[in-house]
């Protein structure tokens, strides 16, 4: 299993409750976690940092992980990435013992 966290800060002004709905909106996480090998893909809003939204990514492995930046609503996430973030921070993968 491959593991990611995915930390997003967004641009000044922009409310990250906007970002995830523009998310959701374009189907983007449910299309991405029918994806052969997703395991998890959720969103979490930071407590600490309120411009932040993190994301939780696991994939049975790196095969179902590098198909997922191939697909369609990969392409438009990165649109609404554009729209909104100022930042992005991918943690180093990690695999479970």
């Amino acid at each position: 299993m491959l593991m990611l966290q995915v930390r997003y800060t967004l641009q000044e002004g922009k409310d990250p409750a906007a970002f995830v709905h523009a998310l959701e909106q374009a189907d983007i996480p449910a299309r991405t976690r029918a994806e052969t090998g997703c395991c998890q893909y959720e969103f979490f809003y930071s407590a600490s940092s309120p411009n932040e939204v993190l994301l939780l990514e696991a994939w049975a492995d790196e095969i179902a992980q590098q198909a997922h930046k191939g697909t369609a609503q990969c392409a438009e996430l990165q649109k609404v990435k554009a729209q909104y973030l100022s930042l992005i921070h991918i943690s180093e993968p990690t695999r479970p013992y």
